[in-house]
């Protein structure tokens, strides 16, 4: 008797990242977390100096937008009340920031005062940054999905690419204007007038309007690479398991 395969879904019906792919995701996040603290603290413990310890705060403030978009996605299955998720879509966005501004840790290379070889500190930062836009592109993934589960995939697409645009401006609130994720709430017209100065006058604010557009289009670029390669895997895994499912006899 043969068996025929049941068709496989396709990968744009999978609105919910498979659990196997989501876990390596997160073990893999973890993984550069804990390379990030125990290059840090090496060089912390080799050169007795502290200058560069704010990185592991800046580290914790990067897991912040995962574990809400997570708790984001809980609420959503959970069927939550509509305000329980504005708010939790609200911090979402106010700390989703904090991933990506770890690759703007990267100007703070060659400023040392300690004798360091140069490599040493572009591997840390380096690793720093890699783990911080992947943590961001876990998260916003994690929303995509959610999204598009509840909303449809086009509607999935434009929160995802707002997201993007604003985390641009909060990495130039941040490492420019010296704000924090938390003024978004304490101060927020502040935060929100000069947010939109740029983007309302660009012409009186050419370097701001240009780095704004630069990190918006290497964010959303990175993220529609991360994707398609996350649709992709979801796509080799599923056919691995219909086949391990559904073997045809010899």
């Amino acid at each position: 008797m043969r068996y025929t395969p049941r068709p496989m879904p396709r990968a744009s019906d999978h609105r919910n990242p498979r659990p196997a792919v989501l876990f390596g995701l997160l073990l893999a996040a973890l993984i550069g977390s804990a390379a990030c603290l125990a290059i840090v603290h090496l060089r912390m413990d080799r050169t007795d100096s502290r200058e560069f310890s704010f990185l592991r705060w800046n580290l914790v403030l990067a897991w912040f937008p995962v574990a809400i978009a997570v708790a984001l996605s809980v609420a959503e299955r959970l069927r939550a009340p509509l305000p329980l998720l504005v708010i939790l879509g609200a911090g979402w966005i106010a700390f989703l920031p904090n991933a990506p501004y770890l690759a703007s840790d990267l100007v703070h290379l060659g400023t040392t005062w300690v004798n360091v070889p140069i490599w040493f500190d572009a591997a840390m930062f380096g690793t720093f940054a890699v783990t911080g836009l992947l943590l961001g592109y876990i998260s916003v993934f994690l929303v995509h999905s959610m999204v598009a589960r509840r909303l449809g995939q086009a509607t999935a697409w434009a929160v995802t690419l707002a997201a993007w645009a604003l985390s641009s401006g909060g990495i130039y609130l941040g490492r420019v204007l010296r704000y924090n994720s938390w003024d978004a709430f304490i101060r927020p017209r502040a935060v929100i007038t000069d947010f939109l100065e740029p983007i309302q006058h660009p012409a009186s604010e050419p370097t701001a309007a240009l780095l704004l557009a630069t990190m918006a289009a290497c964010l959303i670029a990175g993220y529609l690479f991360f994707f398609a390669s996350i649709r992709a895997a979801e796509r080799r895994l599923g056919r691995a398991v219909t086949s391990s499912r559904f073997p045809v006899p010899r």
